[in-house]
């Protein structure tokens, strides 16, 4: 009887939790997919990303999803969490190099 009352309950619990799938969990990952992302000027983000080399990966980031965009970001509009939430493959950067 305690072995069905613990498979019962590790039933339910795994029935009832929910998973969350990222669309990406790299810098890597995110080329990969078809998300821009947002990285706001003035910030380490951009800086990072800017100055980085061509062949690194944070360089082709910058190339490909960052660079082509670049400028509209300098709008209000993109600096609300409103506009985020209006653009589901929309991901902003936030760049602490000094944070692991």
């Amino acid at each position: 009887m305690l072995l069905y009352l613990h498979w019962e309950a590790m039933l339910i619990s795994f029935l009832s939790a929910r998973k969350l799938t990222l669309p990406f969990n790299s810098f890597e990952g995110v080329l990969s997919t078809d998300y821009t992302v947002l990285a706001y000027p003035g910030t380490a983000s951009e800086d990072a990303l800017s100055r980085s080399g061509k062949d690194t990966t944070l360089g082709k980031l910058w190339e490909q999803k960052v660079k082509p965009y670049f400028e509209s970001y300098r709008s209000y509009e993109y600096n609300t969490p409103k506009h985020l939430m209006a653009n589901p493959k929309l991901a902003a950067m936030e760049y602490f190099p000094g944070v692991r």
